[in-house]
Formats: C-alpha cells, sequence, structure tokens
C-alpha cells in the first residue's frame, strides 16, 4: 500500500505472502519479524524458516511453563514473543555468513580462503556494570566489534548492529530482575546456544585474563575523542523540541 516503495520491493513482499503456508496467521507478530528479516537478507526458503521458529517457540514455551509462578516476570509478558525471533536471527546470521564464506571459497579464483571462527564468549559482568564503569562498556563494545569484523558482508553487518542491541535488550532487561530472572534467563541463554553456538565465558581464569587485557587496552584508548559524526542534536531532540515550541504558543 505504500506508494513510495519500488516496484521490485512491492513485488518481493508479494512473493513472500504467495509462498506462507495456508494456515498461517497473517496477524501474528513474528511472521510480521519474519517477512521483515526476509526481505532484509533475502532468503527464499521461506518454509524451512518459519518451521525453525516454530521449534524454537515450541522448546522456548515448554520450558518456560515449566517454571514457577512470577509476577515480576508477568509484566514482561513481551519478551515471550521476543525472545524465540531473537534466536532465531542469531541462527540465520550465523547460517547466512557460513554460506558466503563457503561461495567465497569454492570460486577458485579467491586465493585467500576465509573462515567463520563463530562467536566469541561474552562475560556476564559486561551487562551487569554496564551503566557502572566503562571496562565493562568497552569489553561489550570490543566483543561486539570482532563480531562485526567476523561479517562478511554489509547486509551481514547491519543486521548483526540491529541484533546486537536486540540481544542486549533482552539480557539487561532480565539481568536487573536478579534473581527473579535467574532460571528464564538461563533458558535463553540455553537456546541461544543450541541455535547459535553464543555462549557465555564461565571459566574464571579466562575471567581473570579478558578483565586484565580489556583494562589494559582502555589504559591506551583516549576518549576524549568524538566520532566525526557526533551530533548532540539528534533528529528526536530536534522534533521534541518543536513539539515544546508548538504547544507553548
Amino acid at each position: 500500500k505504500n506508494k513510495n516503495l519500488k516496484r521490485n520491493q512491492k513485488l518481493e513482499a508479494m512473493m513472500i505472502i504467495d509462498e506462507l503456508p495456508e494456515n498461517i496467521v497473517l496477524e501474528d507478530d513474528y511472521i510480521i519479524e519474519l517477512s521483515s528479516l526476509i526481505l532484509k537478507e533475502n532468503i527464499r526458503e521461506v518454509a524451512d524458516i518459519e518451521k525453525e521458529l516454530r521449534e524454537i517457540r515450541k522448546e522456548f514455551q515448554l520450558k518456560i511453563d515449566k517454571l514457577p509462578d512470577n509476577k515480576d516476570l508477568k509484566r514482561l509478558a513481551f519478551l515471550d514473543t521476543y525472545i524465540p525471533i531473537v534466536i532465531l536471527h542469531f541462527s540465520l546470521l550465523t547460517k547466512n555468513i557460513n554460506e558466503t564464506i563457503d561461495e567465497h571459497n569454492e570460486n577458485e579464483e579467491n586465493e585467500e580462503k576465509l573462515t567463520f571462527r563463530g562467536f566469541p564468549r561474552y562475560e556476564d559482568w559486561w551487562i551487569e556494570e554496564l551503566f557502572l564503569n566503562h571496562q565493562a562498556y568497552f569489553g561489550l563494545y570490543k566483543w561486539k566489534d570482532i563480531i562485526l569484523n567476523q561479517c562478511i558482508t554489509q547486509q551481514q553487518k547491519d543486521i548483526w548492529e540491529k541484533l546486537f542491541s536486540n540481544w542486549l535488550m533482552v539480557k539487561k532487561i532480565l539481568n536487573n530482575k536478579e534473581e527473579n530472572a535467574y532460571d528464564y534467563n538461563l533458558i535463553f541463554d540455553n537456546l541461544i546456544r543450541k541455535y547459535a553456538q553464543l555462549e557465555e565465558e564461565i571459566d574464571e581464569d579466562n575471567l581473570i585474563s579478558m578483565e586484565k587485557i580489556v583494562n589494559n587496552i582502555t589504559k591506551k584508548e583516549d576518549f576524549t575523542k568524538n566520532k566525526t559524526f557526533h551530533n548532540v542534536n539528534t533528529l528526536y531532540l530536534k522534533w521534541k523540541k518543536s513539539m515544546i515550541d508548538s504547544k507553548s504558543k
């Protein structure tokens, strides 16, 4: 219905709808997310993706149904829909990177052979202390940057940027609930490890070693530098001020 969309984008959207199984309910939130993902990654295997999402949702629901009633988590019921989608996106990104690497390596003209080392392990204290010290923020930033450099195409890099934000949002929300969300958080961690091989570092020696590395790196950084595109007056701030100004008149 958007007249501003390019013709090929409209055709792609219609093809996606046409390929969906007849029993799909288009009003489902996760179907909207799924269609958006298909458009971004140009994935044609709709049925396989839909099947994987259903498997993730089913396994996730079975696990959380076994948890004791928790009024605190019931206020976050939107996560029950959101988390399976985040897990699916991680799984698809992993597969997409591996497929790109396979295509690259099969090309005899490419002398350099690529490999995907998988997601490095993240550390829970980065999330726990994210707004308390700069080492936690910097450790998380470096972890994110390592994965970004493993993405091959610009499309994969763009997807990772958004996926990282979504994953961090879920982890931070659950972390803020502390012990009330431990079981729920563990279910999320276990499923994302199963479907995307994303794991948390639990070895204490490795944790201490990485902390020293992060501390040494941060000592060399100049935190007074701003990025070239840094702008304190954001688009939202401009809009907000215009709304305030209009109401004051």
